[in-house]
């Protein structure tokens, strides 16, 4: 192996090692502890869009916020739901469900994953393997076959079934095969 082929090697290696680091700092206590901070503060902040801040208090800041405090983390709203992730009984990993703007739980945290709602679907997981999408109510609309799922916007979204690529609709047909290569 001559000094060029090393390099690249290392180069890799480098590479590779610093986004594990970045997983793992991603995962960690601190970092959920942080995004759950920056998530409440975003909260307050888009319930109150139309609010005059400087008539606030940090004391009326803190009272808001206390109806957020189950979740480690809070993602934006889209559609009126916000993607929430909360301790559940019974489950060694947090799970994660939808609040509406009130902060009330509106769709049972139960997915090992999920995505914002778009185009009236957010795709979801139960099992980290099979993603399908779900309705504002939390029925499936598409069930849980799917290895991979975006979001649907203008009334399509491409998901995955094994090494294939589709197109379809909110009723889960096929519009278009996509490329393999």
């Amino acid at each position: 192996m001559n000094r060029k082929q090393e390099q690249k090697i290392f180069t890799i290696f480098a590479i590779v090692s610093a986004f594990a680091l970045i997983v793992v700092a991603w995962n960690s206590a601190w970092w959920q502890g942080f995004a759950k901070a920056n998530n409440q503060m975003q909260i307050v902040d888009n319930n109150n869009l139309q609010a005059d801040v400087t008539n606030q208090t940090i004391q009326d800041v803190a009272k808001e916020q206390e109806r957020y405090d189950e979740y480690s983390f809070i993602a934006s709203f889209h559609e009126g739901l916000a993607y929430a992730k909360k301790e559940v009984e019974g489950s060694y990993w947090q799970k994660y469900g939808y609040i509406d703007t009130e902060g009330k739980e509106v769709i049972v945290c139960k997915y090992q994953w999920a995505n914002n709602f778009s185009d009236g679907l957010a795709a979801v997981t139960e099992d980290g393997k099979k993603y399908g999408y779900i309705d504002h109510q939390g029925n499936w609309v598409i069930e849980p076959i799917l290895d991979h799922a975006r979001d649907f916007k203008q009334g399509k979204a491409r998901v995955q079934i094994g090494i294939n690529w589709y197109v379809i609709d909110k009723e889960g047909n096929i519009l278009e095969e996509e490329s393999k290569s």
